[in-house]
């Protein structure tokens, strides 16, 4: 889960392996969890469309549309929603790795993420923020997302998750058991107050 910031996608042909997500009307779509709702979330029950994507394990890629230079140096994230809503991803950019740990939902088509533990460090509270990728399509073997880029001049990025059958990297080899994943605790073993 990987992208920053807020944007509308550009209309795309899904693969044919993959199911699309019904856009949704502008009237009709709702409200984007605030930083407190979506961790007040954090195991509460998913809905249908949350269980296509819960507890699999998926290959990170991100393109931009515009520039396909802009991530040169950022290899692939190894990537995992689990069931609790709680999310871990590894990025690595010109080899420094960053373990990521945070809280996930979709809501309407649009998938929210807001990162609560960095590197090992938990973020503060009033630097906490709730992101945003629509949703172009969900299936539990690839998905495709849209995002707004980084550099304002330029358009979306393009996120695809890729299903995998294990994790390689060293950081996230741990989450290749499940009962790792079904009793994570995300606040767990990190500088800071325990809790939220």
């Amino acid at each position: 889960v990987v992208l920053v910031g807020c944007g509308e996608s550009q209309q795309s042909v899904p693969p044919a392996e993959a199911k699309p997500v019904e856009p949704v009307a502008e009237a009709a779509k709702p409200e984007p969890p605030t930083v407190d709702e979506l961790l007040n979330s954090m195991g509460t029950p998913l809905s249908e469309l949350e269980k296509i994507i819960a507890g699999k394990k998926y290959l990170e890629k991100v393109t931009n549309t515009t520039d396909p230079n802009l991530y040169k140096g950022a290899a692939p994230s190894e990537t995992i929603n689990r069931a609790n809503r709680t999310y871990s991803i590894l990025y690595i950019n010109n080899g420094d790795k960053t373990l990521v740990h945070g809280i996930w939902m979709i809501k309407g088509n649009t998938f929210y993420y807001m990162e609560l533990v960095s590197g090992g460090m938990q973020i503060p509270k009033e630097e906490r923020e709730v992101y945003k990728a629509t949703v172009i399509t969900l299936d539990k073997k690839k998905s495709i997302f849209s995002a707004p880029s980084f550099d304002e001049n330029l358009k979306e990025d393009r996120i695809t998750w890729e299903s995998i059958e294990k994790f390689n990297a060293i950081e996230m080899q741990k989450f290749n058991d499940e009962e790792t994943n079904k009793n994570f605790n995300i606040f767990k073993n990190i500088t800071g107050d325990e809790g939220k």
